[in-house]
């Protein structure tokens, strides 16, 4: 993560309420906190963006490699990195290079730019959700 300067997360929808849960249980978890808390300074330092883009119509997922070049790969798929994975059937990617690569970066700039910011709504929650979790574990 450290060679990583900068993410652009573009997401097609997110619940506020499901957001909340989820880093709630980050947060409850002595094992998992710190998760939301590098989250947390990815938001602050700018390294991390996160859009919505609810109408946008693109599928599947795909995330776009880049180095100081440009494009470097496409990663085109499911987009779950932990198990068990959100449905029963195998989760299928592809990886491509520079042609699709730049294709790709393209697509996602287009959807990007018509996306809303959702990175200080998302910091809002996390921090809450820390503050609520202190809170309750000062209460015993």
């Amino acid at each position: 993560m450290a060679g990583v300067e900068h993410f652009r997360v573009l997401v097609a929808e997110m619940s506020a309420l499901q957001l909340d849960a989820e880093a709630r249980s980050l947060e409850a978890d002595p094992r998992r906190a710190p998760n939301a808390t590098l989250l947390r300074e990815l938001l602050e330092s700018g390294r991390l963006e996160v859009r919505s883009a609810p109408l946008a119509g693109w599928t599947p997922d795909f995330s776009v490699f880049s180095g100081p070049g440009g494009p470097t790969a496409v990663l085109v798929g499911l987009h779950w990195f932990e198990r068990p994975y959100a449905h029963r059937g195998p989760a299928f990617g592809a990886l491509f290079t520079e042609e699709a690569a730049r294709l790709a970066a393209r697509r996602h700039d287009e959807v990007w730019e018509r996306a809303h910011d959702v990175g200080p709504a998302v910091w809002n929650i996390l921090t809450k959700a820390r503050t609520k979790c202190r809170a309750a574990s000062a209460l015993g």
